[in-house]
């Protein structure tokens, strides 16, 4: 929920969650999946963010699991958009982030976070996570 309430103030994106409050992400993916946060800025670019919570031992097959879970569904997507951005939040249940958390801070950057901004997102996503 934080991720979401932080990402509703950009003024140039609409933001869709699982969480009540806000639309479902059902509405830009017309599918059964429905991913934890999609992103839709005004430049036709689709973030769909994934928050996985897990043992250390099985982030890997986690991260892969689950971008191919996602993989059809963002091809069908960028006949709609000109950019579609898939990206894991990975977090381990002692706090370590896997490297697929690299493709969270690179939307972070695309979403124009600050870089204080995108360290303290993820030090509150650690705190709640764990």
């Amino acid at each position: 929920m934080f991720i979401a309430t932080t990402t509703r103030l950009l003024q140039h994106a609409k933001i869709f969650a699982d969480i009540p409050g806000f639309p479902s992400t059902s509405i830009i993916t017309g599918h059964d999946l429905q991913p934890d946060l999609l992103c839709s800025l005004s430049n036709k670019s689709l973030y769909i963010l994934e928050l996985i919570v897990g043992y250390e031992c099985n982030l890997r097959s986690n991260a892969e699991r689950k971008k191919e879970t996602y993989r059809e569904m963002v091809q069908q997507l960028k006949k709609d958009y000109e950019k579609v951005n898939f990206a894991n939040l990975l977090i381990s249940t002692l706090g370590i982030y896997d490297k697929s958390t690299t493709e969270f801070n690179d939307m972070t950057k695309m979403l124009k976070f600050d870089k204080r901004t995108t360290n303290y997102t993820i030090m509150k996503i650690t705190n709640i996570a764990i």
